[in-house]
């Protein structure tokens, strides 16, 4: 059974319209190896002084919208797409059928 992973890019963010962030969502077996034939769907919620812009897979035929807050993933992977609201700590938070896992972020001033 695989498990759900979580990776920002950034764990830093800047106040304002012009940052985002990005967390990739990832399926891995127990010694950390990517599970690409292992899709299933990921809920994501942000908490703190952040909010969800969108997420994504490689799908080309997935009929989700981009502003949905569950995704299938594609050959194990998907993205979270974080919009910065205002200065402080933001929690990213992916959870699936393989389990939870969860990124910290940060929004400091512009």
């Amino acid at each position: 059974m695989p498990s759900s992973e979580t990776r920002a890019g950034s764990s830093a963010l800047v106040a304002g319209d012009s940052d985002l962030a990005y967390v990739a969502l990832e399926l891995r077996d127990a010694d950390g190896v990517l599970v690409a034939d292992a899709d299933t769907e990921v809920t994501v919620t942000v908490t703190g002084s952040a909010e969800l812009a969108g997420m994504a897979s490689a799908n080309p035929k997935t009929t989700e919208r981009f502003a949905d807050t569950t995704w299938r993933t594609f050959d194990g992977r998907a993205i979270a797409v974080i919009r910065p609201t205002d200065e402080g700590p933001a929690e990213v938070t992916a959870r699936s059928s393989a389990g939870e896992a969860t990124v910290a972020l940060t929004v400091t001033a512009t």
